[in-house]
C-alpha cells in the first residue's frame, strides 16, 4: 500500500519529535525552536491536505456564483469573457492546479465585472454588487481563517477547515 500524503506527514513528524529533537543540544535554543517550528508546519499541513481540494472546489463554486451574479446585474463589456468562464466551470477541472487556474480567472474576472459596475458610486447595479461581492468576501474570510487556525493568528475560527468547508458547500 502507498502511504497517503497524511501518513507521509505523520511519519515525518513522528521521526523529528521522536528522534531528532531529542538528539538536539538542549542547550542549542536556535535549533530547538526551528525544530519546533518545523513540527507546527507540519502539524498544519496535516490539519488541511485532505481538505485542500474540496477548499478549492467550494471556492470556485462561489466565484462562478458570483460571477453569473455581477454580469447579470449589468451585461456589457468583457460578457463574452465572463460566459465562457462560466460555462467552462460547469464542470470544475479535477487537477487541483487546473482547478486553482480556473478560479483565480473566475476571481479575475469578477473583480473586473464589479469595478465596471461600482464606477461610479451610484451606477445602477452599484449597491447590489457591493452586497454580493461582500457576501463573498465574508465567506472566504470564514474559509481562509479555518484553513491558518493551527498558525494561531486568526481569532474566533468558527471550527475545523472541514467543516467550515462542508457548512459552505451545504448552503
Amino acid at each position: 500500500m502507498v502511504p497517503t500524503v497524511s501518513q507521509q506527514l505523520a511519519a515525518i513528524r513522528h521521526t523529528i519529535a521522536k528522534t531528532i529533537m531529542p538528539a538536539l543540544d538542549p542547550s542549542a535554543d536556535f535549533a530547538q525552536e526551528q525544530a519546533g517550528l518545523v513540527l507546527a508546519s507540519l502539524d498544519w499541513a496535516m490539519d488541511v491536505v485532505e481538505s485542500e481540494h474540496r477548499y478549492e472546489l467550494v471556492e470556485h463554486a462561489e466565484y462562478r456564483t458570483l460571477l453569473e451574479a455581477l454580469i447579470a446585474l449589468e451585461p456589457g463589456a468583457g460578457e463574452d469573457e465572463a460566459r465562457r468562464a462560466i460555462d467552462a466551470a460547469a464542470a470544475p477541472p479535477a487537477d487541483l492546479a487546473a482547478l486553482r487556474a480556473a478560479t483565480v480567472e473566475l476571481k479575475a474576472l469578477a473583480q473586473e465585472a464589479f469595478f465596471a459596475l461600482t464606477a461610479t458610486p451610484d451606477a445602477p447595479g452599484a449597491l447590489e454588487a457591493r452586497r454580493l461581492v461582500t457576501a463573498v468576501a465574508r465567506s472566504q474570510s470564514k474559509r481562509e481563517s479555518a484553513w491558518a487556525r493551527m498558525t494561531g493568528f486568526p481569532a474566533n475560527v468558527d471550527g475545523s477547515v472541514g467543516e467550515v468547508l462542508a457548512a459552505q458547500a451545504a448552503a
